[in-house]
């Protein structure tokens, strides 16, 4: 990650295979923090990127949302 601060949800979404829109729901159901604001500007972090990683992890491994919460 280049940035100490952390990366926009576009970029959080490419690291990840993650779209902007199941980020936002994963944060909307309580899966994932919400990012640090920057301004009116989310920015995730590595632990942000490492939860995302071990959502779609488990999902491969067939665990529902329900049940990675």
């Amino acid at each position: 990650m280049a940035e100490a601060e952390g990366v926009r949800i576009e970029a959080a979404a490419q690291l990840s295979g993650f779209s902007t829109r199941n980020i936002r729901a994963y944060q909307s159901q309580g899966l994932l923090p919400h990012p640090q604001l920057d301004g009116r500007v989310g920015r995730y972090d590595e632990a942000h990127l490492a939860r995302l990683r071990a959502i779609g992890r488990l999902q491969a491994q067939g665990f529902s949302l329900a049940g990675i919460k």
